[in-house]
């Protein structure tokens, strides 16, 4: 049995939720998590309110905030996807590896984002 996830003092159910990955935006008031039912969520860190479930392209394995508005997931299909974090809209989408996506991050800038694979 998974425990909640408390982030900074609130208690979110993720209870079968299977979260593969978790991210705070910077200023702390949004929590990103990937799960193995394939939806990438948007929680609100003070109220635990699920704000938005984001359909991928198979199961996202991590996520990652940048502090420019963008958020991204990398998919076990080798996938990567961006949205704008304030509309939920997908940005960039691409085919980045063979296989499984595996890491990601973003530079301090938020305008690169590196992925690695096990391709």
């Amino acid at each position: 049995m998974m425990r909640p996830i408390t982030a900074i003092g609130t208690a979110i159910d993720v209870s079968g939720l299977n979260v593969q990955s978790i991210a705070l935006d910077a200023d702390d008031a949004r929590l990103f998590t990937s799960g193995g039912d394939g939806l990438v969520r948007i929680w609100s860190r003070t109220t635990g309110e699920l704000l938005a479930s984001l359909p991928g392209r198979g199961v996202p394995t991590r996520v990652v905030v940048a502090g420019t508005g963008l958020f991204a997931a990398v998919f076990d299909d080798g996938a990567v996807m961006v949205w704008d974090s304030s509309s939920s809209r997908v940005r960039w989408q691409r085919q980045a590896h063979v296989g499984v996506g595996s890491a990601m991050a973003f530079d301090a800038s938020g305008r690169l984002l590196a992925t690695g694979g096990n391709d």
